[in-house]
């Protein structure tokens, strides 16, 4: 169950707290998505996103399903106690295939010695799989732990909050990490995911209260973040998000290529440099890197499938475009990406009854939609792209001007 290139696969699956605990529940679960990040250092494994792995938390699904459904032989499985400012962590590696434990650890931690530990573990995880954890050493070394504990569980119960993607999940997230700020000004994870919980508010107006005149607030607290720790790949992934929404679309690639030189089997690395390929109009390179985020996020959340569909029908495989589309749909009918993808492509396929049905759907859903909004994504350099999606819009029967503006 390797990749088909030929590297060893890994899989972490949420990490556990005691019954009863919450605040080290959500600890548990940043340990283990902070290994996902140490682990996607290496250029020689194929690690599987935190979002698709963290669905087996419940530790309901059979061992030998989970490696299966991820395409992972190799799973981390572990346990995390907080005892006032140490962790008491424990940590196994399975094989899913032969249901045995390949080795174990017990660790007991603090703040300054955490993230040593999760590098040491990331390396004998690496070297089981007979692969390298590359360049993590330097970017270690000038990495400062929290100046304590609390910082770090504010920021995991703020970076868990922001994963709900809804108004109240921002604004809890919002006031969770300016908390941890407030404790610890010099902590760069922190200052990361504020601004990503700032842009996020901002492209999807969740709560009213970001909007596209406050960019620069959030692009601030992403360059904190980078000052502080400048090897921190989130920051990255996050610099090319909120750059895309000022319209510096090289800016946003180059951002998303520095996150993927810092931790090259990242999906969401892929991600982010297969959006910015794709505003820009080069559609080969973001089919091929939505491709590689699909491939280490087989249980994806909707906007990753969302891209690859549109990637799939701007390099004219439209029946893929399609079954992707449909695929996100299943998962999440409200989300609007999707549905345009599906019209687009069925324009393009003439199959015009079907696309009129799903534009009367996506306009009963958003009256104010336009057939301009089909192409709002696209940069200047990809004009044609745009083109064709007004015009598809257009022949679905979608107006240039909303209808409450008409």
């Amino acid at each position: 169950m390797d990749d088909p290139s030929g590297l060893p696969s890994i899989a972490v699956i949420a990490f556990k707290g005691p019954p009863g605990d919450p605040d080290s529940a959500v600890i548990a679960r940043n340990v283990a998505a902070d290994l996902v990040s140490e682990l996607a250092r290496s250029p020689n494994l194929r690690v599987v996103s935190s979002q698709s792995s963290f669905q087996f938390a419940d530790g309901k699904t059979p061992l030998a399903e989970v490696g299966r459904r991820l395409s992972s032989r190799h799973i981390v499985d572990g346990t995390v106690r907080r005892e006032g400012e140490q962790l008491r962590m424990g940590i196994e590696l399975l094989d899913s295939q032969e249901s045995r434990v390949v080795w174990s650890t017990s660790e007991i931690v603090d703040r300054a010695t955490l993230g040593a530990a999760q590098l040491a573990l990331a390396g004998r995880i690496a070297g089981t799989l007979q692969a390298k954890v590359a360049g993590t050493e330097q970017q270690r070394a000038i990495a400062q732990p929290p100046k304590t504990l609390d910082a770090y569980v504010l920021v995991a119960h703020g970076r868990a909050r922001l994963l709900r993607y809804n108004a109240q999940g921002i604004r809890d997230s919002r006031r969770y990490l300016t908390e941890a700020i407030a404790i610890d000004p010099d902590y760069a994870p922190a200052w990361a995911f504020l601004g990503i919980a700032n842009t996020v508010d901002i492209g999807l107006h969740l709560t009213g209260e970001w909007d596209e005149r406050r960019i620069d607030e959030a692009l601030h607290q992403i360059r904190r973040a980078i000052e502080l720790q400048p090897g921190l790949p989130i920051a990255y992934v996050a610099l090319s998000q909120a750059l895309s929404r000022t319209g510096d679309l090289d800016g946003a690639l180059a951002a998303a290529q520095q996150a993927c030189r810092l931790s090259p089997n990242d999906a969401e690395c892929f991600y982010v440099v297969g959006a910015a390929h794709l505003q820009l109009g080069q559609i080969e390179p973001a089919l091929g890197n939505l491709e590689q985020a699909m491939n280490r996020n087989p249980l994806p959340p909707a906007y990753l499938p969302a891209f690859y569909a549109t990637a799939l029908w701007a390099n004219r495989r439209f029946e893929e475009a399609i079954r992707v589309a449909d695929d996100c749909l299943t998962r999440a009918p409200d989300f609007w990406r999707c549905r345009q993808d599906r019209i687009a492509a069925l324009v393009e396929l003439d199959r015009l009854p079907e696309a009129r049905k799903e534009a009367a759907v996506l306009q009963s859903k958003i009256p104010r939609i336009g057939s301009g909004w089909f192409g709002s994504t696209f940069g200047d350099r990809a004009a044609a792209l745009r083109e064709r999606r007004v015009t598809a819009a257009r022949v679905a029967g979608i107006p240039d001007k909303p209808k409450v503006e008409q």
